[in-house]
């Protein structure tokens, strides 16, 4: 019998609301991630195809940093899926982890020095691991999320992300101002 070649991925059918999707889960073995003089990372299938100037997402952003990656072109449309980026080679792997790095920019609060009220916008003042910050919110009830008991996540009117682990672990007077908006 002649031996048939690896597929560069394999298929499964997930049923979302309005229809089933395809889920594409991408083999390690078959991806092949470079930068050329561009910059914008290219992804290589065996077998398959070239794919340009491609984008990495995080499938679980806050709990999966480096398993179950989207890699998608640049329309935005999904090619497949790394389960795990240390099956990938090692240039691949760092390419991939860079970009991830780019997108995902998180600054981690330590401290809380004043939260305000002023003209429709929440004005925070925070001490973060990258040096105090003031930034803007504008609304609380999408930019504000909670994420488990302690556990809070900030966006800010640039898009740019701000991690609370545990509330409880930040000073009382933090706390305090914290809950003022909460």
């Amino acid at each position: 019998m002649p031996e048939t070649a690896t597929p560069a991925a394999v298929r499964y059918s997930v049923r979302r609301r309005g229809g089933a999707k395809d889920l594409r889960i991408l083999d390690p073995a078959s991806v092949t991630i470079y930068r050329p003089d561009s910059g914008f990372p290219n992804l290589v299938l065996k077998e398959e195809a070239c794919y340009p100037r491609i984008r990495a997402v995080r499938c679980f952003p806050l709990s999966g940093r480096f398993i179950y990656v989207s890699l998608r072109d640049w329309d935005n449309r999904e090619i497949g899926v790394i389960e795990n980026l240390t099956f990938l080679d090692e240039n691949s792997a760092r390419i991939v982890r860079e970009e991830l790095d780019k997108r995902y920019f998180l600054s981690e609060i330590k401290d809380i020095h004043s939260i305000r009220n002023q003209y429709g916008f929440i004005i925070f003042d925070v001490y973060t691991n990258r040096g105090r910050r003031v930034f803007n919110v504008r609304d609380r009830h999408r930019n504000i999320v909670h994420l488990g008991r302690s556990r809070v996540l900030v966006i800010d009117t640039d898009g740019c992300q701000y991690d609370i682990p545990n509330c409880r672990r930040l000073s009382h007077h933090s706390q305090r101002q914290l809950f003022k908006i909460l």
